[in-house]
């Protein structure tokens, strides 16, 4: 029995919506992202005034949403904590390339960058790109770690200090103390929406 055939503005409508309320990026990003995504599977002429149709309703229903949110979010407590982390040696990224290994892989550009800057880097954290579309859909977040000096227990030891930060700032945190796990944040994902990256 063959699958039923997905209606293509639905799947253009959760693309947008999905990307509107992760927040990192602004509407035109998010519209040039979407043909851009879409330009193979979907003809072009039938996906660009679906878009273009789609986006502002959903900016709308976002911004509707965000009306409600309270001063301070879980996001905005994650911003935090990150900041505070990349200022005391542990370079912190949010939505940080496309998965783990990758992630890992490119880590070394982001330490090199703030030790430009007069950072002295002991460690790293990040969550990837996938991490967030987790996190948007209620699973929270899996933080990766590392030290910069060789060994386990300097690895932990950075894992203990971050998860410290993010619980002073006011996020739970679900890890077992090993090298062998992720830092999990339980939290509630509301960042938002950009408007204008200037």
């Amino acid at each position: 029995m063959t699958e039923p055939a997905t209606n293509p503005e639905d799947e253009i409508r959760d693309f947008l919506a999905r990307d509107l309320a992760e927040g990192f990026n602004d509407p035109a990003d998010i519209a040039e992202s979407a043909l851009d995504y879409f330009g193979d599977e979907i003809d072009a002429k039938i996906a660009g005034p679906i878009v273009e149709r789609l986006l502002p309703e959903l900016i709308r229903a976002q911004l509707d949403a965000q009306s409600s949110w309270p001063a301070v979010t879980d996001c905005d407590k994650l911003d935090a904590a990150f900041a505070e982390l990349t200022n005391a040696g542990i370079v912190a990224r949010q939505d940080f390339t496309c998965c783990g290994t990758c992630g890992v892989a490119e880590i070394g550009d982001e330490i090199d960058a703030e030790a430009a800057e007069g950072i002295v880097p002991r460690g790293y954290t990040f969550y990837h790109q996938q991490g967030t579309e987790a996190a948007v859909e209620g699973c929270g977040l899996m933080l990766s770690y590392g030290a910069m000096e060789a060994g386990e227990a300097k690895a932990v030891a950075i894992g203990h200090e971050i998860v410290a930060t993010l619980v002073r700032h006011g996020l739970p945190c679900d890890w077992n103390g090993t090298i062998e796990r992720c830092i999990g944040v339980p939290l509630v994902w509301q960042r938002r929406l950009v408007l204008d990256k200037d």
